[in-house]
């Protein structure tokens, strides 16, 4: 569920508090508004996801062709890998069960990459997902177009 956004409206009016004669005082009102368009994070989100998918077709882990989600190798909290779309990156197709069962369990997923891609890729690629990485929301727009541009070609 979506966090509702509240917007803080402050309307100029009489003083009851005689602490703030000098000022006029602010009767605070809180208008609360129905839910924002999709931030741009959750748009890049959900096209990055749709990119996966469409690029790996099955679950990295068992095959299954149901449910499938955008798996996150580690964690996206970090954004410096959120949306790493390299086939040797961060991001790999699981099914829903298979991604469910890694946010306990990272073993077999770990393996997985481990055996594809090797061991100084997966150490290369942890080391880049710890360091420090500041988007800038124009960042981000430039990612959503140019990941819209390639998901239509």
């Amino acid at each position: 569920m979506a966090k509702k956004s509240i917007q803080l409206k402050q309307i100029m009016e009489g003083c009851e508090d005689d602490s703030m004669r000098t000022q006029p005082s602010r009767r605070v009102i809180f208008v609360r508004r129905d839910m924002k368009k999709p931030s741009q994070k959750k748009k890049l989100d959900n096209l990055v996801s749709a990119y996966i998918r469409n690029r790996d077709k099955q679950c990295v882990i068992c095959g299954s062709t149901n449910q499938l989600t955008n798996g996150h190798l580690f964690s996206r909290r970090h954004n410096s890998l959120r949306w790493d779309i390299r086939p040797d990156g961060n991001c790999h197709t699981q099914c829903w069960p298979c991604n469910y069962k890694h946010v306990r369990d990272a073993v077999p997923y770990f393996n997985w990459y481990i055996k594809k891609f090797g061991k100084r890729k997966f150490d290369a690629l942890y080391k880049e997902w710890n360091g420090i990485c500041q988007l800038k929301d124009n960042d981000i727009i430039d990612m959503v177009l140019q990941l819209k541009v390639t998901l239509k070609d």
